[in-house]
């Protein structure tokens, strides 16, 4: 008896999850982006709750993050907190590090939020250090010829004098 109940209620929230994933992408779909990234938001906390594995809780709090960016809502930022704690929770350090890194960036150049920006890259520096994963940067070459250029497309720019 008790394996059966224990089927009905994985049964329930599945059924649950999945109805707030519909309403969510129908939400999309009429353009009313708070209620999409909602309805997400909304799933993705049902699945935490229920304890679902976390990358269908990670994909579901993404897919609510460009609903957010959309309307720029800084609602976007309860998801990126939320995307980094479940891959937290996991232990999958690295990826809540390069998420901790985009999701900055994102930030700094969609809400021009310098000080929550700088928020997630510290949390990014923490995480490295606590966890000691050496910083890699992006640029892995150095080409003096693309220096060059833009150091005198600037100072043509500073000639011109707008």
């Amino acid at each position: 008896m008790s394996l059966s109940k224990d089927h009905s209620r994985n049964l329930d929230v599945e059924s649950i999850y999945l109805n707030m994933m519909y309403v969510a992408e129908i939400m999309k779909e009429l353009d009313e982006w708070e209620k999409a990234g909602d309805g997400y938001v909304t799933a993705a906390q049902i699945a935490e709750f229920h304890e679902i594995p976390h990358i269908s809780i990670i994909k579901t709090y993404k897919r609510s993050i460009p609903c957010f960016l959309r309307i720029r809502s800084t609602r976007a930022y309860d998801s990126f907190h939320s995307v980094v704690d479940c891959y937290l929770k996991d232990n999958q350090i690295q990826k809540a590090i390069e998420h901790c890194i985009k999701y900055g960036y994102v930030i700094r150049n969609v809400f021009w939020d310098r000080y929550r920006s700088r928020e997630f890259y510290e949390q990014a520096d923490y995480l490295r250090i606590r966890h000691q994963i050496p910083h890699r940067c992006a640029i892995r070459e150095f080409d003096r010829n693309k220096y060059d250029i833009l150091e005198k497309a600037h100072d043509d720019f500073q000639n011109v004098g707008f």
